[in-house]
């Protein structure tokens, strides 16, 4: 791994955070911050523009929100305020065509 001055990363943990990104891939970040409070980062690299879904569920795994966004080729972010949540645990879930990830984030 290279760092952003372009110097090599001598530190092989480093490579463990590390994820290509080759354009080609769908690719969902951890959430952050997690645990967190009102705002919850969702972070992806889609393989084309396209439409996504971003749902959220309670422990009872009930839906609790569901966003859709209409994403671009590469990397893409989006910040969904959940100030009107309560605390406790949720399962997020992110679609884009057939595929899905899955992700636990805690409210504090």
């Amino acid at each position: 791994m290279n760092l952003a001055d372009g110097t090599k990363d001598e530190v092989p943990d480093n490579d463990k955070s590390c994820v290509s990104l080759n354009n080609e891939s769908f690719v969902v970040y951890d959430p952050y911050q997690n645990p967190g409070s009102d705002e919850l980062n969702i972070r992806m690299n889609l393989p084309e523009s396209g439409d996504f879904t971003v749902e959220l569920y309670s422990s009872k795994g009930e839906v609790v929100d569901q966003y859709e966004y209409n994403g671009h080729q590469g990397f893409n972010q989006v910040l969904i305020h959940t100030s009107t949540l309560s605390a406790g645990n949720y399962s997020i879930v992110v679609r884009f065509g057939e595929k899905e990830e899955s992700f636990s984030w805690v409210k504090g």
